[in-house]
């Protein structure tokens, strides 16, 4: 059963991006990033103004799901991050895929540090633009998950950090990491809650997530 409904964040430190190459999908400089499943993001890079991340139904380049996917190319400034995917869990056995993050590039790349882009893919069965299913990924044993393992979601969030510390933008040029958050299903929101940072409220949407109906099997 599928209870998210996703917003990241993604900022970044003026330091080189090769010294700052993370070992997990997404890891990399410094970045946060806001994101759902309807295409609203915004991006703040070391702490700077925010602007607006617009998702775009795009094919796939890594070939794995057929037609277009919810895509977010990331501003050169945010890049490059490792590629590969991060499995997002229903279940404490993870055995249920809710949703997926793949980290990749113009050409489909799953393994190395080229990332510019980050495709939300989701389980069919609500009408948004990221539940396109997940084509033919076998969530159970995927070659390209580089996430120890997956996550879980923690009350209707996803919370995705592939370097393990938190995005820092207020003491430079101490290292903060990528920090993703995610929430799925979104509800309906007005224009105004995607721009000049406001995304904070939206946590407060999980518990509407959580009442909607449940999405259908992979």
């Amino acid at each position: 059963m599928k209870k998210l409904m996703a917003l990241g964040i993604v900022c970044l430190l003026g330091v080189s991006a090769s010294s700052r190459a993370g070992s997990l999908s997404g890891g990399g400089d410094a970045f946060l990033f806001n994101f759902d499943e309807n295409g609203h993001g915004t991006i703040a890079v070391n702490g700077g103004a925010t602007q607006n991340v617009v998702g775009q139904m795009l094919p796939d380049p890594t070939g794995r799901v057929a037609g277009n996917v919810l895509t977010y190319v990331l501003p050169a400034a945010a890049g490059p991050f490792t590629d590969g995917d991060v499995r997002i869990w229903d279940d404490t056995a993870h055995t249920t895929l809710s949703d997926l993050f793949v980290f990749t590039d113009v050409n489909g790349t799953l393994s190395g540090f080229t990332g510019d882009r980050l495709i939300f893919l989701s389980q069919r069965g609500q009408g948004f633009q990221a539940d396109t299913g997940f084509g033919n990924i076998n969530p159970a044993n995927d070659p390209n998950a580089s996430d120890s393992g997956g996550i879980m979601e923690v009350g209707g969030i996803i919370h995705w950090l592939p370097d393990g510390v938190p995005y820092s933008p207020t003491s430079p040029p101490t290292f903060g990491g990528n920090e993703y958050i995610a929430i799925s299903d979104p509800a309906p929101l007005p224009s105004s809650v995607w721009t000049g940072g406001a995304l904070l409220g939206i946590l407060g949407l999980g518990s509407l997530a959580r009442r909607r109906c449940p999405k259908s099997a992979i």
